[in-house]
């Protein structure tokens, strides 16, 4: 029973010293390559609790070496949004300008009545007086009212994004075209937004 108990407090402060290395946020909010390494860490770690006969170090290895790998992708990830689109996915706007995208719902596999199930948590269960309402990467919905302003933002970290450039009525050439006028680069570029107004804001990155 103790030898038991000695191995549960020793796999606890393991898993909570990867998930701290990784930078876990709450369940809900998890991506796919998160949620999937949280479920791997999750095999891992039981197997010399489930069994006595296997070493608590077999999963020492493991465990670190799936953490040191998420940290990786969520590197490389933040750097390449084509590359974060492929492992996240990518925001899914299934209600504009107070419509409901069939098409878009469909590529979900959401039916209408899910729909009004994820409004009606949102706090918005009235889909014609939103502006936007998104499906995220991580599987929450987000809404904007009609009557807020919504900001689009054109560049993070120095990249293009195209979804909402193409959503702001914009062009990547006219967002490269106004940086030119301006002397920046794109590079130079922390985030670049557009309110519905047109008021561009640009805030550089540190030095």
């Amino acid at each position: 029973m103790i030898a038991l108990l000695l191995r549960c407090i020793i796999i606890y402060a393991l898993l909570v010293a990867a998930l701290r290395l990784t930078g876990k946020r709450q369940m809900g909010e998890l991506e796919i390559s998160e949620l999937i390494t949280t479920l791997i860490l999750s095999e891992v770690a039981v197997a010399p609790i489930s069994d006595p006969d296997i070493p608590v170090l077999n999963s020492i290895l493991p465990v670190f070496a799936l953490s040191a790998f998420e940290v990786i992708v969520t590197f490389f990830t933040s750097k390449s949004p084509k590359l974060r689109s492929i492992i996240a996915g990518r925001p899914n706007a299934v209600i504009k300008d107070g419509e409901i995208d069939q098409d878009e719902l469909k590529k979900l596999r959401l039916s209408a009545a899910e729909l009004m199930a994820q409004l009606r948590v949102a706090g918005s269960p009235d889909p014609s007086k939103l502006q936007y309402a998104f499906f995220e990467e991580d599987g929450q919905l987000s809404v904007v009212e009609k009557d807020s302003d919504y900001i689009f933002s054109l560049i993070c970290d120095g990249k293009l994004h195209s979804f909402n450039i193409r959503e702001a009525g914009w062009s990547e050439e006219r967002v490269k075209s106004f940086l030119d006028r301006h002397n920046t680069d794109i590079s130079q570029v922390f985030l670049m937004t557009l309110d519905q107004n047109g008021k561009i804001s640009i805030i550089y990155k540190e030095e």
